[in-house]
């Protein structure tokens, strides 16, 4: 039974595709009696579930979301989980970031050209490459060879802050889904790999530390629980004495997904990534050499199995997932 017209377009929506999204999860279907239930959609319990349904009747109320397909459930239990389940200060964290939405124009951030990415990736060696063992996207950052000044003098820091929207947007929308219809279920968090080789001071204040908070912020305010593990890897001593500082003032929770690995890391991610979906720059097989630039420019995946950055993000590439 279609309570609204959209609800109805969603239902017919469904039935036309042969994959699942996110939208069309029925949450009463994966209610459970477990009083420590994590909050996924898989892991929910009954008090979760009337938290939840409290919380959209709230946002209905105000008028705040009339598109429940694009705000749906699982995006919901985002910011749930995020203030674990406090209604007051994830109502608190929704309003500001629908507000944000609508300031940044997130809606239309596809169309926003970073003309610059390819300027950027080599001084700042970033991007999205493969899958892990789960299906989960893998994203690979080698943070001490970024040139914070250079980046700087190729873009500027409000073109950053869009490219670091889309980018989100992308890997939300398009990166998670694809990586869920590749594995036949759904797909929400990623793992991140941080090379920290020769990681200085000088790399944790100033100008990088601004840049990295804009990064950091932009994740934790408006795109929460997307990160599933992060492996910072040839961590010396320096960024080891500092992280067993940092730790303390991070949530349990995320301080759990972090692991900080030495020179020897590949015993450990061994466990969760095979070697052909690991770059050879961090001691994998694969080079990308069909991608001019290698892996870190490659963005290739479920999202985009022949890889390159001209791939054009439109609902159609889940149709092309196989």
């Amino acid at each position: 039974l279609c309570i609204s017209s959209n609800q109805c377009l969603v239902e017919t929506e469904k039935k036309e595709r042969t994959y699942l999204l996110p939208q069309d999860i029925d949450l009463k279907k994966y209610i459970n009696t477990n009083p420590n239930a994590t909050g996924f959609f898989s892991d929910i319990n009954q008090t979760q579930y009337d938290t939840l349904q409290r919380w959209k009747k709230m946002l209905a109320d105000k008028n705040m979301v009339t598109d429940w397909t694009k705000f749906h459930d699982l995006l919901l239990l985002r910011f749930m989980r995020a203030r674990k389940f406090d209604i007051e200060k994830v109502q608190l964290m929704f309003t500001k970031y629908i507000n944000w939405r609508k300031e940044a124009g997130v809606d239309d951030i596809e169309t926003f050209d970073f003309s610059e990415q390819l300027n950027i990736k080599e001084i700042y060696p970033h991007g999205y490459h493969k899958t892990d063992k789960q299906g989960r996207a893998i994203y690979i950052e080698i943070i001490s060879q970024c040139n914070i000044d250079q980046v700087l003098t190729r873009s500027n820091e409000e073109r950053m802050m869009k490219y670091y929207v889309k980018e989100y947007e992308r890997t939300l929308l398009y990166r998670f889904n694809c990586c869920g219809i590749k594995m036949g279920k759904i797909s929400e968090q990623s793992l991140t790999i941080i090379c920290a080789k020769g990681l200085g001071l000088s790399m944790l204040t100033g100008k990088v530390k601004k840049i990295y908070e804009i990064a950091s912020d932009i994740g934790q305010d408006y795109y929460p629980e997307m990160l599933g593990n992060m492996y910072i890897i040839n961590a010396g001593f320096f960024f080891s004495a500092v992280w067993s500082i940092v730790k303390t003032f991070i949530d349990e929770k995320t301080a759990k997904k972090i692991g900080v690995l030495g020179s020897d890391y590949l015993t450990e991610l061994k466990k969760h990534i095979e070697m052909e979906d690991l770059p050879k720059i961090l001691g994998g097989t694969c080079e990308c050499k069909h991608i001019k630039g290698g892996c870190l420019y490659s963005d290739i995946g479920p999202w985009n199995p022949e890889g390159g950055l001209e791939q054009v993000y439109t609902p159609e590439i889940f149709d092309k997932v196989k």
